[in-house]
């Protein structure tokens, strides 16, 4: 059956001093697959050549995870600490104050148009 590629502007995960940050989705897909977590682009194409991964940046500092819920480890207390950890965005903040540090050294800089 044949089909048709349409190209979609990637989402801005973040505007920092002027300069768009945007995810970046396996294989480019963005209709069947979520934004990478670690991985995004400071091209507005979001094509996966330009990307980087936040925890290579010199500023990343990974967040303290609670317990992982493997095994004895599935407990109500882990959970709720699992729970209360993704409503605070903890992850999410993390990489968004890497990538404003990155920008903000140089270690990213801005395409030029």
């Amino acid at each position: 059956m044949p089909y048709r590629t349409v190209y979609v502007k990637p989402e801005v995960f973040l505007v920092h001093r002027g300069t768009k940050v945007y995810n970046v989705y396996k294989d480019d897909d963005c209709m069947n697959n979520m934004p990478r977590v670690f991985w995004f682009t400071l091209d507005d194409h979001g094509d996966e050549s330009s990307a980087f991964d936040v925890r290579d940046l010199k500023a990343w500092k990974s967040p303290e995870y609670p317990p992982f819920l493997c095994g004895d480890r599935d407990t109500p207390k882990n959970r709720a600490a699992w729970e209360e950890f993704c409503l605070n965005r903890v992850e999410d903040k993390a990489i968004r104050k890497t990538i404003r540090a990155a920008l903000d050294s140089g270690e990213l800089k801005p395409p030029v148009e």
